[in-house]
């Protein structure tokens, strides 16, 4: 006999929103933020368009990226201690896109992927990047 109450509730978990937090920001130790999604990357994105507004122009630059983790907010401290890393930078479009929503036009484009750890291994020199304080 086949039981629909599984499936039911595997369509229900997919539509959840889950608060997401950024790791070590604005220091170590100390997490920030309350970004929601119903997929890790839905909350990613989120954060990513948060962290490069902090930085503004310095991410649009060619061949910079900000890296960064978020994990799942959670009462239940078994999920709180999964971080998921993220990598991305900020694109100029070779042409203009008119964004029927926000009623403007768009110049740039926020690219966003799961880190691949092997990027670990690309000798490289770190840029401390400074941000704008809202101040």
């Amino acid at each position: 006999m086949f039981s629909s109450s599984g499936l039911f509730n595997q369509e229900k978990n997919k539509n959840v929103l889950r608060e997401y937090q950024i790791v070590d920001f604005p220091n170590k130790n100390k997490n920030f933020g309350g970004f929601k999604g119903t997929y890790p990357k839905q909350a990613a994105e989120k954060a990513f368009t948060f962290l490069s507004n902090i930085v503004g122009d310095e991410v649009k630059k060619d061949g910079n990226f900000i890296v960064f983790s978020i994990q799942q907010k959670s009462k239940n401290t078994n999920n709180m201690n999964k971080e998921l890393k993220f990598i991305g930078t900020v694109i100029k479009l070779e042409n203009d896109v008119f964004n029927k929503e926000q009623n403007k036009m768009i110049k740039y484009k926020n690219i966003l992927s799961k880190y691949n750890p092997d990027l670990d291994n690309i000798k490289a020199k770190n840029k401390k990047i400074n941000y704008k304080s809202k101040n």
